[in-house]
């Protein structure tokens, strides 16, 4: 990555890291801290939570809102099918290219990944990781053109179980870090 002239990073906020945590299909009223004690308890007050998030009108199911979440609109991608060359984009208009192209990092952590390859197929049959849940792996930039070998695309969506190794306060982690649901049935059992 080339360095941010001094002038653009003298404009920078104190803020370092944002993280964006998904709660897929949940009224925010009945995020809880007996449902979710850390994310009430500590994360809220840390930082900020949108209450007034609402589907875009005529996006559903998940994978639309997940692509509208990271490119401002569903792209023509409105089913939950996996990735493939019909079903993602050549696009570079998208948020984590923008971050990129000014040298902020960014990842993603998934559920049931194992991070040898770019999670571009769902395991909805063992209830475990889902693309749909993945908005990254829709756009073929990040991912060499759908190929489950590319390394950037590896590199940047990691197995959830990497995010508590981070220390944010060495500079560890990405600028911007993406947190997605398990499926439903999952979610529902592990009570987040």
């Amino acid at each position: 990555m080339p360095a941010r002239p001094a002038s653009y990073q003298s404009g920078l906020s104190s803020i370092k890291t944002v993280f964006v945590i998904l709660f897929e299909n949940t009224n925010w009223a009945s995020v809880t801290p007996s449902v979710a004690p850390y994310i009430r308890t500590t994360v809220v007050p840390m930082g900020a939570h949108a209450t007034q998030y609402f589907n875009p009108p005529g996006n559903h199911p998940s994978e639309p809102n997940y692509i509208w979440l990271e490119a401002g609109h569903h792209l023509g991608l409105t089913t939950n099918n996996d990735a493939s060359a019909a079903n993602s984009t050549a696009t570079e208009h998208h948020l984590v290219r923008y971050l990129q192209n000014v040298g902020i990092s960014w990842r993603t952590y998934q559920e049931d990944i194992d991070g040898t390859i770019c999670p571009l197929t769902s395991d909805e049959l063992a209830g475990r990781y889902v693309a749909k849940h993945n908005p990254f792996v829709f756009f073929r930039d990040l991912t060499d053109n759908n190929s489950p070998n590319s390394s950037y695309c590896i590199a940047h969506n990691r197995p959830f179980a990497e995010l508590a190794g981070l220390d944010e306060h060495r500079g560890a982690g990405p600028a911007r870090a993406i947190r997605s649901p398990d499926p439903p049935a999952v979610a529902a059992s592990a009570g987040s």
